[in-house]
């Protein structure tokens, strides 16, 4: 094999790997936008998929479905004092880090959830247990056992703590995005102020 030979032979192996390369610098903003615009929503584990828009979606559905309680606009406004104005700080202060970072939104909501299961708890002074060694797990089972959690309740607490888990522990999922996480925060908020009402009996 000739130089000429070896040269020509060099250059049509590297053409169309630098043909790709010049196209995706020239057009790396529409390739973006195409990115943008399908719908990876799936995360596969195994032989199980999880869908964390579908599962949101189902779950506000069944929030939006079911007979709560809701105040009235006066009752509302005179609620954002004390605690419940703290609340509605810190799920503004998750929302906001939602734009930057809708993953680590989701795991805020959660803490905030897990707070007020703790204080729940505390509050009913239903464990029999230290706080220090009761899990989020082991205060909604708690709860339960106690009768204080409500089915539909006990069922979206459920729900938000796998939401999170899945949002968190598969860093692959690429769907989450500032509407899901805001989402998201709102049940949670919802589950907060449910927890709220439950009286010690």
């Amino acid at each position: 094999m000739d130089i000429l030979t070896f040269v020509a032979t060099i250059i049509g192996n590297t053409a169309w790997p630098i043909f790709l390369i010049v196209i995706l610098v020239l057009y790396r903003k529409s390739f973006a936008k195409l990115i943008d615009s399908i719908k990876l929503r799936s995360i596969k584990r195994g032989d199980i998929e999880f869908n964390f828009e579908q599962e949101l979606t189902q779950i506000k559905t069944k929030v939006d479905s079911d007979q709560f309680s809701k105040p009235s606009p006066k009752s509302k406004t005179l609620a954002l004092t004390g605690n419940k104005k703290e609340e509605s700080l810190k799920f503004n202060q998750a929302k906001q880090i939602a734009q930057i970072n809708p993953r680590a939104s989701v795991a805020l909501s959660w803490i905030y959830v897990e707070q007020e299961l703790h204080s729940t708890v505390m509050r009913l002074a239903i464990s029999p247990d230290p706080p220090s060694a009761n899990s989020s797990i082991k205060n909604i089972q708690l709860l339960k056992d106690n009768g204080a959690l409500s089915g539909s309740i006990f069922e979206y607490i459920h729900d938000l703590r796998k939401l999170r888990n899945d949002a968190i522990h598969n860093v692959a999922e690429p769907g989450i995005s500032y509407l899901h996480a805001d989402q998201y925060a709102e049940l949670a908020e919802f589950v907060i102020d449910q927890l709220k009402t439950i009286k010690r009996k």
